[in-house]
């Protein structure tokens, strides 16, 4: 379970998700890639001899107070679209180690974030 604040002038929000990982020595990862906004992750791993693997899946669901690319500048008036207030995140996929290198798979379905239709 993960919790996540970010304020910003590209995006502010709050949000709150889980991931579930099923595998071999998940401790030598932190988590699986990630496609940011969105689910915490990290590119780096601890390198390990022996290769291991994992299958994961996540939800996140954010509270956007504002992002600059559909609300417009910050600073003055400028073109926007009416948003989402609440976008979910949901990832999927498969990591595999081996040595100093990490292969993985990561699918991911975002909910709409503009109401243009």
């Amino acid at each position: 379970m993960h919790n996540n604040f970010t304020l910003g002038n590209v995006y502010s929000y709050a949000a709150v998700g889980i991931t579930a990982r099923f595998g071999t020595h998940l401790k030598n990862d932190i988590g699986p890639p990630s496609i940011l906004p969105g689910f915490p992750g990290t590119p780096t791993f601890n390198p390990n001899r022996k290769s291991n693997w994992y299958l994961f899946a996540g939800l996140e669901i954010r509270a956007m107070l504002h992002n600059i690319f559909l609300d417009g500048n910050t600073q003055r008036d400028s073109h926007s679209v009416d948003k989402e207030n609440w976008v979910a995140d949901l990832q999927f996929g498969v990591a595999y180690h081996f040595n100093d290198m990490r292969v993985s798979f990561v699918q991911l379905f975002r909910s709409r974030d503009d109401m243009v239709q």
